[in-house]
């Protein structure tokens, strides 16, 4: 499946990186031009993918430095072109402040296709947005 993950932050590169590791086809596409994460972004740029800390240790959290392991997961494209990162995606889940949701829906709608899943994490009614800009019929859905 071709997954766009919409925002770089830390939840959208975890997601990012889950759905690498299990076997999708991942693109990450930044939108902020802020200096939040832009470092991080670069490095993902750069390894052409995302590495992960797993600080987990048989299900329980773990602050030990022994329990760390370190995975590393290739991407598809890592961008901040929303026209390359949306368009022939299966799914694009949308990781950004519900505040931004106005002004993204404005850049980015125009990109989504008939029949794309389109989720909004959190969502608190943000499709309304994305709707107005839509010139296709893509199914949304809010967490």
């Amino acid at each position: 499946m071709k997954i766009t993950i919409i925002g770089a932050g830390n939840a959208g590169s975890a997601c990012a990186f889950m759905a690498a590791e299990a076997g999708h086809n991942v693109r990450l596409l930044k939108t902020s031009n802020r200096i939040t994460h832009d470092e991080h972004f670069d490095v993902m740029v750069s390894n052409k993918g995302i590495y992960c800390i797993d600080n987990t240790k048989k299900g329980a959290f773990t602050d030990s430095s022994d329990d760390v392991e370190k995975t590393f997961q290739p991407l598809e494209l890592i961008t901040r072109d929303p026209q390359l990162a949306i368009e022939g995606a299966d799914v694009i889940m949308i990781f950004i402040q519900t505040t931004y949701h106005p002004v993204l829906a404005e850049k980015i709608a125009k990109y989504f296709q008939d029949e794309q899943l389109v989720i909004l994490i959190p969502g608190y009614a943000g499709s309304i947005f994305y709707k107005k800009f839509c010139n296709n019929n893509p199914i949304f859905a809010e967490g």
